[in-house]
């Protein structure tokens, strides 16, 4: 087993991405001050960074940059987090503020890259599972699962009908979807979720579809409309 284990090898990470980090929450440590916890997408981060949350959730008055003065993976102090790792990054001001669950981390600044936005509208490939005993048509709302988040999501448009294998287009505007279909489908969230293209931050661009705590579809993102202001 240790001879097979010696002979695995490490994924090429996207490090050299902008940093992305989707962050599962954020504590309030005695001693430490903030602590926001979650994995590196993609990029690194090093303490003296400035990051700006997304989404926010503060008055436009109030500063949503935090600075990141340390890192800690797996408790040990660290002087760098690159894509992959699981860490803890010490944050300044270290005052509790809004952090809904699903918030994404990236850094501010203008040799940054862009920085992650909240989506308006996304457009994704789409299979419904084969258990899904229902029909999913324009209108129906479900809730999106994206790395933390869940937010209910509205069905606004079905662009397409693909065949299963060949991803070929058989039908335009089909009127719906069930069991075993495969589409593309534009929808919309009904509260602030960020999204990325599944080609550029793949962590960032799959999801799951619920309805009634059973699993609807799944799906990646083929390209994201996004909000003009990430004020929310």
């Amino acid at each position: 087993l240790l001879d097979e284990i010696e002979l695995l090898t490490i994924p090429d990470r996207p490090v050299d991405k902008p940093f992305r980090l989707a962050a599962v929450d954020r504590y309030g440590i005695p001693g430490v001050g903030g602590v926001v916890v979650g994995t590196v997408v993609s990029g690194r981060v090093r303490p003296g960074t400035d990051l700006q949350l997304c989404p926010h959730n503060v008055s436009p008055s109030s500063t949503h940059v935090l600075t990141c003065w340390g890192i800690e993976r797996h408790w040990i102090p660290t002087d760098e987090a690159t894509a992959g790792d699981y860490v803890g990054i010490k944050v300044t001001p270290s005052r509790r503020t809004p952090f809904p669950k699903g918030t994404v981390c990236s850094a501010a600044g203008r040799n940054s890259g862009p920085p992650a936005k909240l989506a308006d509208t996304f457009e994704a490939e789409l299979i419904v599972v084969d258990e899904h005993k229902g029909r999913l048509q324009v209108g129906c709302t479900s809730v999106v699962q994206r790395f933390g988040a869940h937010v209910p999501c509205k069905l606004e448009q079905l662009k397409s009908k693909m065949d299963k294998q060949s991803g070929k287009e058989i039908e335009s505007e089909p009127r719906f979807l069930v069991a075993g279909d495969r589409a593309i489908v534009v929808l919309r969230p009904l509260k602030p979720l960020c999204f990325e293209k599944n080609s550029e931050f793949p962590r960032l661009g799959r999801f799951v579809m619920y309805d009634a705590a059973e699993i609807v579809a799944i799906g990646i993102v083929k390209d994201v409309v996004h909000r003009p202001d990430v004020s929310v």
